[in-house]
């Protein structure tokens, strides 16, 4: 893996304008074992899922005072949140291209591979 490798799917998934108001959003979710390094390497920390699995108030550690300190290194599920049709924005954002499902499933499937496999890991504090 190689973030190279990641970067090169991120590419690939279209922008979207974002309004910055869907921190309700920001909860646990899986990364590769490169998005783990990656968000490690900019001192967010994860942990086990059972930790946070139950945990209704959890929010991602990379979000401070409504921001996300590591957009730039965001994990691919981040990037496809408001471009995948499964996932829109309820706040109205809209991408440059809306994805179908599959569309959307491929790309993170491709994010896997890149990322060396899902680490099984979540976003914890």
């Amino acid at each position: 893996m190689t973030t190279q490798a990641l970067r090169s799917v991120w590419a690939r998934i279209p922008g979207v304008e974002c309004k910055g108001l869907c921190t309700d959003s920001c909860t646990s979710f899986l990364v590769s074992d490169g998005e783990d390094k990656l968000l490690q390497s900019r001192g967010i920390i994860m942990d086990p899922p059972k930790r946070v699995l139950h945990d209704p108030d959890y929010r991602c550690p990379a979000l401070v005072k409504g921001r996300c300190t590591v957009y730039r290194d965001r994990p691919t599920v981040c990037r496809l949140y408001g471009v995948v049709a499964r996932m829109p924005c309820p706040h109205g954002c809209v991408p440059d291209e809306l994805l179908d499902d599959a569309s959307g499933f491929a790309l993170l499937e491709l994010a896997n591979q890149a990322g060396g496999g899902v680490a099984g890991r979540l976003m914890a504090p």
